[in-house]
Parts: structure tokens; C-alpha cells; sequence
């Protein structure tokens, strides 16, 4: 049970908005790192994946899922996910990296920004999320509806990582 705290502490503190304060952050590809804090900063992976709400190419666009790795205060790799309001909880949320099996993800909270789900990243996940193709996020956003499943690319996600501390 202390696991879980600890995790869900991790989670909270590293889904907070962080103004980019080190000379770190930068781009990799898709992949953005954001730092915070001076001299020994601490620094994340993030993804944001858009869509347009219209057809149109002046349609504006909304994030439905902010995945973000990290290293918690106690070394150990997380995969956090951002998702959208009005996710049908009981379903769940799982992640997998290419066709690997699927991964249960704990949801946190829901909160004005969305629903936060963790996942403690093994050292083989961690390391199949650096040299994969795809990430995967699936949930269902009602409960007879279909399970919705975001592609995260992992394409640049490898010079990403190698920033994370």
C-alpha cells in the first residue's frame, strides 16, 4: 500500500505545471523535455497528443492524452498519462509498447486538466519504450462503447529519455 502512496505522491508532484528553468529543455522530434528547477534540475519526457476538432485546416486542436516519463524521488522510471474528462473508469486505462501484452495503468484523480493514470515502468518496459515504435494508451470513454486506444510515437523518444533525471 505504501507502494501506491509513494507512486500517486510521485504522480502529483510531477503532473503539476513546471516552467522550463534549465538550459535542458528542448525537443527531441515529437518528444519535448521540461525541466525544473535550477543547477539539479529535474527533468521529464512529455507527448501531447492533438486532434482537430474539425475538417478544417483553422480548426483548433485538443489534447486528449499528455504522456509523460519520469523518475520519481526514489529513482524508479514512471510512465504518467494525461487523458480527458468523462473516461469511463471502471474500465480502466492499459498501455503497451508495440505488440507487447497490455499493461494495467492506476488512475489517480480527475481533475479540471483530466484523469491521471501511472504506471511504475520495469526496466524492460522502460527500455522497450526507448528503442519501440509505438506507444499505446487504451481506455473506453463510455461503458458500452468501444475502447479507445491513442498512438504515442516513439521515434524520438530515445534522445528524450536519455534527458530524464
Amino acid at each position: 500500500m505504501a507502494r501506491y502512496r509513494t507512486l500517486a505522491v510521485a504522480v502529483l508532484a510531477l503532473l503539476l505545471p513546471r516552467p522550463a528553468t534549465c538550459d535542458e529543455a528542448a525537443r527531441a522530434g515529437e518528444w519535448q523535455v521540461e525541466c525544473r528547477g535550477e543547477g539539479n534540475a529535474k527533468c521529464v519526457a512529455v507527448h501531447d497528443v492533438l486532434v482537430k476538432t474539425a475538417d478544417q485546416p483553422d480548426a483548433p486542436t485538443n489534447r486528449i492524452l499528455r504522456a509523460t516519463i519520469a523518475k520519481s524521488d526514489q529513482g524508479q522510471m514512471v510512465l504518467l498519462a494525461l487523458l480527458p474528462l468523462g473516461i469511463f473508469l471502471p474500465a480502466g486505462v492499459v498501455s503497451t509498447v508495440d505488440e507487447a501484452p497490455q499493461t494495467p495503468m492506476t488512475v489517480q484523480r480527475c481533475t479540471q486538466a483530466g484523469c491521471e493514470a501511472a504506471q511504475a515502468l520495469t526496466p524492460e518496459t522502460f527500455q522497450a519504450l526507448r528503442k519501440g515504435k509505438q506507444l499505446k494508451v487504451a481506455f473506453k470513454a463510455d461503458p458500452n462503447g468501444q475502447t479507445l486506444v491513442v498512438e504515442v510515437p516513439l521515434k524520438h523518444a530515445a534522445a528524450a529519455l536519455d534527458k530524464v533525471k
